[in-house]
């Protein structure tokens, strides 16, 4: 049986885009959606990592420091009650900023066919730690949200990307914090912010058509475990959602709740 793993890194220069947010959301609904799911926390500030893990102490043995120093990353893997699989971050990460940037693509591999997708959270910089992930991607997706900083960042990101790795065709972003009522104002300050990216030469082709909800139930899934389902007030959530894991996949995917 062949191998075969879609790997996608979320990836962003600024803090505060929601990049852990739906990292967490999106490796929640495709294990919903029937995939074999794994999990790689790459930042240190494991909020990935907290989000799956019951016993913190797990990952004191498990994670993707130690990993990335072995040679098979299912040693590294801890199962969890979610049903998403992982391999936590660890602080021990620092001490690896100066590593090779081509390691974790040489372990993907080590997943044999245990494995549909793989979801990679990385921290909001630009370091070999994030290359390790960039390179061994299929994707690597930036949430943006409507602002000067995001439109700065990601052109440097973008620059970065496509001088110094060969994944600039595979990198996408998307709007994160989405108002509708302003939908129909040219003026809005959310619309001016959306020409201006979608009217740059980099970016042009690169925005995805999703849009995350400005919702505080991102935040609720995130920190208070609720659940995000196709009716009621987490219905564009839920909708939005589906649609980026059903681009991610190329398949349409709809699980009933999440």
């Amino acid at each position: 049986m062949e191998f075969f793993v879609v790997v996608v890194t979320f990836s962003n220069l600024k803090g505060g885009t929601g990049k852990s947010s739906a990292a967490i959301i999106v490796s929640m609904a495709l294990k919903s959606a029937g995939k074999r799911v794994l999990g790689i926390d790459m930042d240190i500030n494991n909020s990935f990592s907290f989000y799956f893990l019951e016993d913190g102490n797990e990952s004191e043995r498990k994670n993707i420091a130690y990993a990335l120093q072995g040679d098979n990353l299912l040693d590294f893997i801890i199962h969890t009650n979610k049903g998403v699989d992982i391999i936590p971050s660890s602080l021990r990460l620092v001490d690896l900023r100066a590593m090779s940037t081509s390691i974790l693509k040489r372990l993907i591999p080590s997943l044999e066919n245990a494995y549909d997708i793989v979801i990679i959270d990385t921290a909001p910089t630009y370091d070999n730690i994030v290359l390790n992930a960039v390179n061994a991607s299929d994707y690597v997706i930036t949430p943006i949200n409507y602002s000067q900083f995001d439109f700065n960042s990601s052109i440097f990101l973008g620059q970065k990307l496509r001088m110094e790795t060969e994944h600039f065709d595979k990198w996408f972003l998307f709007f994160n914090g989405h108002e509708s009522r302003y939908d129909e104002n040219p003026e809005s300050l959310q619309n001016q912010y959306r020409t201006l990216f979608t009217q740059n030469e980099i970016f042009g082709s690169k925005i995805l058509p999703v849009s995350f909800p400005f919702t505080r139930n991102i935040r609720k899934f995130a920190d208070a475990g609720e659940i995000i389902q196709s009716k009621g007030q987490t219905a564009k959530l839920h909708r939005a959602v589906c649609d980026l894991c059903s681009i991610i996949i190329d398949e349409e995917i709809h699980p009933e709740k999440f």
